[in-house]
């Protein structure tokens, strides 16, 4: 923004007509850099101070079928899009929003790794001891640093704060569960979600 903004000063003082010129592109610079700012503040403030929790009993399959929801009418050209729920499953204790929010991170990026070369989305359930094991595989290009994908502003993206799945580390956490990620470059990245099943009805 400081960039444009001298820009736009120094061709005002000295160069009228390459100021109308370059005005355009200036603003939109600008205008863009905002956003981008709005943006990470969001990420910030979401990252610092999680809103509480609103925990009930909840179907797991349910709330990946939600998640899942906006990407599976028209996922792309490329991509496929592959349900396997087990029907076997006890209800978890959690906060459908917040898990929605994790699984809606990890499931765009899943597809935004396969943009390009395409390939497909697979989102399974299995009841696991204790509780519910969520997974989400995709054929991506896989990630070289898979332990770090959940640190705080490491992205691999050219765009991005880096604190999508961090965030989502955090929530899974206060949830007392797990989220882990395993990635094979050029074959794929797999993140699995555990969940604790609701007091009572943990899977043997």
């Amino acid at each position: 923004m400081g960039l444009a903004a001298d820009t736009l000063k120094t061709a005002w003082g000295r160069d009228p007509g390459r100021f109308a010129d370059i005005f355009p592109s200036a603003i939109d610079m600008i205008q863009g850099a905002v956003r981008d700012l709005k943006e990470l503040i969001g990420e910030f403030s979401r990252f610092s101070r999680l809103p509480p929790m609103r925990a009930e009993r909840l179907d797991p399959n349910a709330i990946v079928v939600e998640a899942l929801a906006p990407y599976s009418q028209a996922p792309g050209e490329k991509l496929r899009v592959k349900l396997d729920l087990a029907s076997d499953l006890p209800q978890v204790e959690a906060d459908a929003d917040q898990i929605k929010r994790v699984l809606l991170n990890v499931i765009n990026n899943a597809l935004e790794a396969m943009a390009e070369a395409g390939g497909e989305l697979r989102l399974l359930t299995t009841a696991e001891k204790g509780g519910v094991l969520i997974r989400v595989e995709d054929d991506g290009p896989g990630v070289e640093d898979v332990e770090r994908i959940f640190e705080p502003h490491y992205t691999t993206k050219v765009k991005g704060t880096g604190l999508g799945l961090a965030i989502a580390r955090q929530i899974v956490d206060e949830h007392h569960g797990t989220i882990v990620a395993e990635s094979t470059p050029g074959q794929g990245t797999s993140v699995r979600i555990f969940l604790p099943a609701a007091p009572g009805l943990a899977a043997s």
